[in-house]
């Protein structure tokens, strides 16, 4: 029998008791495993939930999740119900994680460049919180130290523990033909001092919320190729994400966890119009300052404008050679650029080689 999403377990039960009762302050904050230990040691009167995190601790700075090994190869997944009114143990983990919230609102606590002797003297100042709310979807990156706290009985978040080639495979691939927005999403998740997450706020949309539901029961039933009946729901999801929500999407950077709900946006926006915008044309279509969103893409991508404008034309222009379509005066006008011979010394200082012999080359390896 599925268990009732809205229903409590029994384990949930007593950490709601002990919530209600001396547990609200130690519940409500994250806490690292030592401190977790700590409180058990100095009342075994409390539930004991360690060995879900006892294997794999990591000294003082937290804990990494088990049975990650098998999460980091192929189209791995692994789906779970988030415990509610559980302890705030900080963890992290080697591969992606998207969060979904069912219902209800839940605090999200990630690491913002807090010392660990800050975190073991119980200060917790390297942690910021903030909430997510029914129907935001979170796409976590690995390595990154976080906890939610879900303290209500109508909190109900879903965790989708996911393989990098499930990712690249599914989500980024999906981007391909959007260069700026994939390469920045791909930064996201996978360069370390990039932003630690992505957040879309999906909202009340119906199709989102009956497809998790769906992902549940099949994580519950577990019948024949269940795991590939997963893949296909975390496809759809990725699609409908990108197809509904690419331009709601919030980042946050991951040393002040400063979040800017215009740069997805942005980048998209250049994507499409790189051809045949101006900085200034860009920035009075967000109403920003050319001082401001030259600081905001050199933030977010670590390039300049004139850089981002560049690699897509030259990335577009080396797909156009490839598909032989077009002479060289037609590709420079498709790109943007000047003429032909402006386009040639572009793509010969991005490539090493004239558009002539990148052309005879791939003529050649095409034989």
């Amino acid at each position: 029998m599925i268990r009732k999403l809205e229903t409590l377990t029994e384990r949930e039960k007593k950490m709601k008791k002990l919530y209600q009762g001396e547990g609200r302050e130690f519940l409500s904050c994250p806490m690292s495993f030592v401190e977790y230990k700590q409180l058990i040691r100095e009342h075994p009167e409390y539930p004991d939930v360690g060995f879900v995190y006892e294997l794999c601790s990591m000294a003082r700075l937290g804990t990494t999740v088990p049975e990650v090994e098998a999460l980091t190869n192929g189209d791995a997944i692994d789906v779970e119900v988030h415990e509610r009114y559980g302890y705030p143990v900080v963890h992290n983990h080697v591969y992606i994680e998207m969060i979904y919230v069912y219902s209800g609102t839940c605090t999200h606590y990630i690491e913002s460049g807090a010392d660990s002797k800050s975190e073991m003297k119980g200060t917790h100042s390297g942690w910021k919180g903030f909430q997510m709310k029914a129907g935001d979807l979170c796409l976590l990156a690995p390595n990154v130290r976080h906890v939610i706290t879900a303290l209500e009985d109508d909190v109900i978040v879903l965790n989708v523990l996911l393989s990098k080639q499930l990712i690249d495979t599914g989500f980024l691939a999906l981007l391909k033909d959007k260069y700026l927005l994939a390469d920045f999403f791909k930064n996201i998740l996978y360069e370390k001092g990039a932003s630690a997450y992505i957040l879309f706020p999906t909202g009340a949309d119906p199709w989102m919320k009956q497809t998790f539901g769906l992902i549940y029961q099949e994580e519950q039933k577990r019948e024949y190729a269940y795991r590939e009946y997963l893949v296909l729901y975390v496809k759809q999801v990725m699609i409908h994400l990108i197809r509904r929500y690419q331009l709601q999407a919030v980042v946050a950077e991951s040393v002040q966890q400063e979040t800017d709900n215009h740069v997805v946006a942005i980048l998209a926006y250049i994507s499409v119009n790189y051809n045949q915008v101006s900085l200034k044309q860009i920035a009075d279509f967000f109403h920003f300052s050319e001082a401001h969103l030259s600081r905001m893409l050199k933030k977010y991508t670590s390039k300049t404008f004139v850089q981002i404008i560049t690699e897509l034309q030259m990335k577009h222009g080396k797909e156009l050679i490839e598909e032989g379509k077009l002479n060289l005066a037609q590709i420079s006008q498709e790109v943007g650029c000047f003429d032909a011979s402006h386009f040639t010394k572009k793509f010969k200082k991005q490539f090493g080689m004239s558009p002539e012999e990148y052309r005879r080359r791939n003529a050649e390896l095409s034989d």
